[in-house]
């Protein structure tokens, strides 16, 4: 029987559910069972032999929502293999400190589980699906608009993980 792999989400104006069901339909060929939902619908963890989480980046830090799950579900996912990826415009500015800056608030936020693997993925900026402030302060900060997503990048990613959260 195939391994049952949560993928569970957290977004604001639908990239990163773009990126979750790229990276559900590569586990599911690569073997496991995968079910695909946001983290607000995703319910505890404990069903599931591996777990990939992902969030939008907003300022550096990971969606609130997101966190709140993952503290709230802290002690299941220390028991099963936790793949996560960040989506997020840094990747392609040029600016590896926010890369470090993402990278390293998740590693605090994920202290005592069973990380296999943490990416930072390209995402996109859709001015027409943001508020005006998100909207405004992606524009002070000079982010490139467009999709920026690396498609080739984010299943390459899921293949890479699929063995570690149960997969061959």
């Amino acid at each position: 029987m195939a391994a049952q792999v949560l993928v569970a989400y957290a977004t604001r104006a639908g990239s990163t559910a773009g990126v979750a069901e790229a990276i559900a339909r590569t586990l599911g060929e690569a073997g496991l069972e995968p079910t695909l939902t946001s983290v607000d619908k995703a319910g505890a963890p404990d069903r599931y032999e591996g777990v990939v989480l992902g969030s939008a980046v907003q300022r550096g830090r990971w969606l609130p929502e997101a966190v709140a799950w993952l503290k709230a579900n802290g002690p299941a996912l220390a028991e099963h293999p936790l793949a996560l990826y960040s989506v997020c415009l840094s990747v392609c500015t040029g600016k590896p400190e926010g890369v470090d800056a993402i990278r390293a608030f998740v590693a605090q936020q994920t202290q005592g589980l069973a990380v296999v693997d943490h990416a930072t993925l390209a995402g996109a900026f859709d001015p027409d699906k943001l508020s005006w402030t998100a909207k405004t302060l992606l524009r002070l900060l000079r982010a490139p608009e467009g999709d920026h997503r690396d498609w080739e990048a984010i299943t390459g990613w899921a293949q890479q993980v699929a063995p570690r959260l149960g997969g061959g």
